[in-house]
């Protein structure tokens, strides 16, 4: 029978389920990430850790900051309802859940069925791992650390894109945390044009994300090269490798990191849930 502690403390679901996510650090990079980021960061949030019938850690949930969606680890399937349950405990109102297309298509199913409510698959993502040294950048500018006189900004574009992707923004003060953190980098060209972020790495693996450039400066190669000298960076300083998600409904980011060295390694999907 499978257990599922639910705790508010990120810290201690990090110890307990660390060297199970670490087995594949790859896969396990979002929860494992933010779990740390969690576990250093005073806004609420609220894990959950599933345990096998010897008491095994096997899978891990988090919902944070506490109005995001949830983001679970790869789940087996005859633990899922357990999860489904525990969450739905605390967080009946839900919005959505992302995780790999096995897991959270398990999730989904469940909870429909034992919640009726419904749920609706609204984002593919592809998980891409950097292959080798990435191109240097051609674009003109130079990539620099946002300050905290750019989190107003860089909370602006942070909206922006969650508004364009569909995806839920991290909100304001998750953006001061990281920028704090030094894990905001922007594309300067006479001025900001373009933004990444980057989280310390775990078990190696830094994940590089919230890839960013306004409307009017598009098209000028100021996100690619956003992204590459930052891959190299982190490659150069901290991580031994890095990893990017990518919506698949946008062929022309897929392509430019493929050309930039990452390959593809696995397939996400996110859903909303909603009451019918």
């Amino acid at each position: 029978m499978a257990r599922v502690l639910t705790s508010d403390s990120a810290r201690q679901v990090l110890h307990d389920a660390r060297p199970m996510l670490e087995r594949d650090p790859v896969a396990n990079n979002l929860v494992l990430t933010l779990l740390e980021q969690a576990a250093g960061s005073t806004i609420p949030g609220t894990f959950w850790l599933v345990s096998d019938h010897r008491g095994e850690p096997r899978a891990v949930a988090l919902r944070w900051p506490a109005s995001m969606h949830a983001a679970i680890s790869p789940v087996p399937r005859r633990l899922v309802g357990a999860l489904v349950d525990a969450i739905a405990c605390v967080a009946p109102d839900l919005r959505g859940v992302a995780g790999d297309v096995a897991s959270a298509s398990a999730f989904a199913g469940a909870w429909v069925e034992q919640h009726h409510q419904g749920a609706t698959p609204v984002e593919g993502q592809r998980i891409y791992r950097l292959a080798r040294r990435p191109r240097l950048p051609t674009a003109v500018g130079t990539l620099r650390a946002a300050t905290t006189d750019d989190v107003g900004m860089v909370t602006t574009w942070s909206d922006e894109f969650a508004s364009e992707t569909g995806s839920p923004g991290p909100g304001s003060a998750v953006i001061e945390h990281r920028t704090r953190q030094g894990n905001v980098w922007l594309w300067d060209a006479d001025g900001p044009v373009s933004m990444a972020a980057a989280t310390s790495p775990v078990a190696g693996v830094s994940r590089v994300g919230l890839v960013y450039t306004p409307r009017h400066l598009r098209n000028r190669g100021y996100a690619g090269a956003c992204v590459a000298a930052l891959s190299d960076l982190l490659l150069s300083t901290v991580a031994s490798t890095c990893v990017l998600y990518t919506q698949l409904s946008n062929p022309v980011s897929n392509s430019v990191y493929r050309r930039m060295g990452y390959e593809p390694v696995l397939e996400v999907l996110r859903y909303e849930l909603c009451r019918c």
